[in-house]
C-alpha cells in the first residue's frame, strides 16, 4: 500500500491531477496506452499520439499523464526513448536509443519494429531478439497527408530545438528572403505545419533528426549540418535512422556561424535520398498487434 501512496503522490507532482480526463479514459475506455517524450513540443515527440491514433483508429492515453495500476502494456513510440527506463511489460514500435547504454532498464514483450539497425544490434548484444522491421513511424506521414506545395523558398532550415534561438534571431537570415527557418516546435494542434513548410522550399537541411526525416520522406534534397555539437548522442540516432532506411552515404556540414553559411556548399552536397524500407509493413506490424489484442 505504502508504494501505491507513493507511486500516486508522484504521479500528482508529475501532471497536478489524480483524476485527470487520461486517467478517467485509461480506467474506464480501452486506449493505448503510449510512451513517449511527453510535455514536450517536439515535433518528433508530439506527434505520437497523432499518429498511432491515425493509424489505429485507437484511443491513446499517455503512459507519464497515468498512473498504471492495472499494469496495461505500454506502447514505445517514436523518439530515441530507448534507453529509458521502464522497458519490462513495453511493445516496441519504431523507436530508437540516443547512444548504447551500459544497460538495459528492462526487457521489452515484443519488439514490432525498430528505428534502425543500430538499435537492433544494442538489444542482439543484450540477448534481446526482434523481427527485422526497421523504420521511423515518422516516415509514414506522407501516407495520409501530402499536399502540393507551392514553392517560395529556395532553402529550408530546420534547427535542433536548442539551436533554433540563435538561427531565428538572426538578422541576416531574416533578410534574406530566399532562406525560411523552420521551427521543430509544434504548435497546439498544428501537427502539419512542419510538413506544409517543407513543402514550400526547393531543399532543406537540417540538424534535427526529425527534419531530416521529413524531408527525405516527402522527397526533398536534403542535408544534415552540425551547429552546436552538442545534441545528446552525438551522431548516433542519425547513423541508427540511416541504417534502418539503408542510407550508406550521407554528406554532412559544418554551420559555425548562422550568418556565415556557405549556400552553395549546400547546393552542391543535397540530394533526394532513396529510402528503402517497407512502410506498409512498419504500419501493419502496429495494425496485427492491435487486433491480435483485441
Amino acid at each position: 500500500m505504502s508504494k501505491i501512496k507513493t507511486d500516486l503522490y508522484k504521479h500528482f507532482v508529475k501532471t497536478g491531477s489524480l483524476f485527470s480526463s487520461d486517467f478517467t479514459n485509461y480506467l474506464i475506455k480501452d486506449p493505448i496506452l503510449l510512451y513517449y517524450s511527453d510535455f514536450s513540443k517536439n515535433w518528433g515527440d508530439y506527434i505520437n499520439p497523432f499518429l498511432v491514433n491515425k493509424i489505429t483508429g485507437k484511443r491513446v492515453v499517455s503512459y507519464k499523464r497515468i498512473y498504471n495500476v492495472k499494469n496495461k502494456q505500454k506502447l514505445f513510440g517514436v523518439g530515441s526513448i530507448l534507453h529509458h527506463r521502464g522497458l519490462e511489460n513495453s511493445i516496441i514500435w519504431g523507436s530508437g536509443f540516443i547512444y548504447p547504454p551500459k544497460k538495459l532498464h528492462g526487457k521489452p514483450s515484443q519488439i514490432l519494429a525498430l528505428r534502425g539497425k543500430k538499435s537492433a544490434k544494442i538489444f542482439e548484444d543484450f540477448g534481446v531478439s526482434h523481427n527485422g522491421v526497421y523504420g521511423d513511424p515518422a516516415l509514414l506521414f506522407p501516407s495520409f497527408y501530402n499536399p502540393v506545395g507551392e514553392l517560395k523558398y529556395k532553402i529550408g532550415i530546420i534547427p535542433h530545438y536548442s539551436e533554433l534561438g540563435d538561427f531565428k534571431n538572426s538578422q541576416v537570415l531574416s533578410e534574406n528572403k530566399d532562406v525560411k527557418i523552420i521551427s521543430p516546435m509544434v504548435p497546439k494542434n498544428e501537427v502539419y505545419k512542419i510538413i506544409d513548410q517543407i513543402k514550400e522550399c526547393e531543399i532543406v537541411i537540417s540538424s534535427s533528426l526529425h527534419g531530416l526525416i521529413l524531408a527525405d520522406s516527402y522527397q526533398k534534397p536534403s542535408l544534415r549540418f552540425n551547429y552546436s555539437n552538442k545534441l545528446v548522442g552525438g551522431n548516433f540516432k542519425f547513423e541508427d535512422y540511416y541504417s534502418g532506411v539503408g542510407l550508406k552515404n550521407h554528406n554532412t556540414i559544418q554551420i559555425n556561424d548562422v550568418n556565415k553559411i556557405a549556400f552553395q556548399e549546400i547546393y552542391d552536397k543535397c540530394s533526394i535520398k532513396e529510402l528503402k524500407f517497407d512502410g506498409k509493413k512498419l504500419e501493419q506490424v502496429l495494425v496485427n498487434y492491435i487486433e491480435e489484442k483485441g
